[in-house]
């Protein structure tokens, strides 16, 4: 498949969904089963951007480059997000009651995104120069301040604002309830630091064929945090329903990463089919080489030409080069005129 190609299903894709979205908040269509459907399309359209991902990790070797290793587990990342939107998907379907699924299977698949994500963000650092930002002091300190900002910002508005503050963690509510409600935001907020600390320090030492797609990437982790952070707020306040304004940055984060995936991919859009299919750059084609006489190569000579006899062949008819060995001398005309 084309880099072309998976560029322009990807958009389509996240057209007809961003259509589909709009015609259910314009007709406030709310715990319908066409609102359940949206979100089962979601999941595939992720799975899909994700297996998108693969291809071009196939282009860089998979795993046996830095760039194929990161492309590879962002890929893994994204379609593990969209399994776990698949479970949703279907609890919904099933249980339309429930607005918010909560179930081991569904938080695991959820979850695994976040270190699979991290460790790809780390290897595309790697390959594309950008750690060398991070060795200063002042780069760590900043790291670590802007770590304990967001944070800070986080727990104010999913814990103080959104679940009454610190009651919340006494309300009987188990270990494990509080990691998966709280733990998205603050695993999603973390990949946002270390992306925006590993690529906004280091951006003068990328180069030119990885700008484009990490600041997609970039953009896409600010999109996933986005959302993350916002369902959660809003389903602490028990206002969230499938179908809501977050759902819209949801499939936004997919289309984003899908694109990043879909341009770390080496080919050249411009390219032909054939070449694209062949997976290694082509071989330049050159001309062949016209024949020269040898004569042409040599340096002319620095003796003037014997003058040829008379009654030798003029100049014109004679032939440049003779292939047949030499005959025996002919003794000279008796005339003595065309002779030294």
């Amino acid at each position: 498949m084309t880099k072309k190609l998976k560029l322009i299903i990807i958009i389509t894709i996240t057209v007809v969904m961003v259509v589909y979205w709009a015609a259910l908040a314009a007709t406030e269509t709310k715990y319908k089963t066409v609102n359940y459907w949206w979100q089962a399309c979601m999941s595939a359209s992720a799975i899909i951007f994700g297996i998108f991902g693969l291809f071009s990790a196939k282009q860089w070797s998979w795993l046996k480059s830095g760039v194929g290793k990161s492309v590879f587990f962002i890929s893994l990342g994204l379609i593990s997000w969209g399994l776990g939107q698949g479970v949703w998907s279907y609890d919904v379907l099933t249980n339309p009651s429930n607005q918010s699924p909560n179930s081991l299977l569904l938080n695991v698949l959820y979850f695994a995104g976040l270190p699979l994500w991290s460790y790809g963000i780390i290897k595309l650092s790697k390959a594309s120069g950008a750690r060398y930002g991070l060795r200063s002091t002042w780069a760590k300190i900043l790291v670590a301040a802007l770590t304990v900002v967001m944070l800070t910002i986080s727990y104010v508005m999913l814990v103080n604002v959104a679940r009454g503050g610190s009651s919340y963690f006494h309300q009987g509510y188990s270990f494990a309830d509080i990691f998966w409600d709280l733990g998205f935001a603050a695993g999603d907020a973390i990949n946002l630091i270390l992306v925006l600390a590993i690529y906004g320090l280091s951006w003068r030492y990328l180069g030119g064929r990885f700008k484009r797609p990490i600041t997609i990437m970039l953009l896409a982790f600010v999109f996933l945090y986005l959302a993350d952070f916002w369902f959660s707020y809003r389903d602490g306040l028990g206002v969230y329903y499938n179908g809501d304004w977050v759902d819209l940055l949801y499939i936004l984060t997919v289309a984003t990463f899908g694109i990043g995936l879909c341009l770390l991919d080496p080919r050249s859009s411009k390219l032909s089919p054939a070449q694209q299919g062949a997976g290694k750059p082509q071989e330049p084609q050159v001309a062949p080489a016209t024949a020269m006489p040898v004569e042409a190569l040599l340096p002319p000579s620095p003796f003037p030409a014997s003058p040829a006899p008379i009654d030798s062949p003029s100049a014109e008819t004679a032939p440049v080069a003779s292939t047949q060995q030499p005959t025996e001398p002919q003794p000279p005309a008796s005339s003595g005129i065309g002779s030294i």
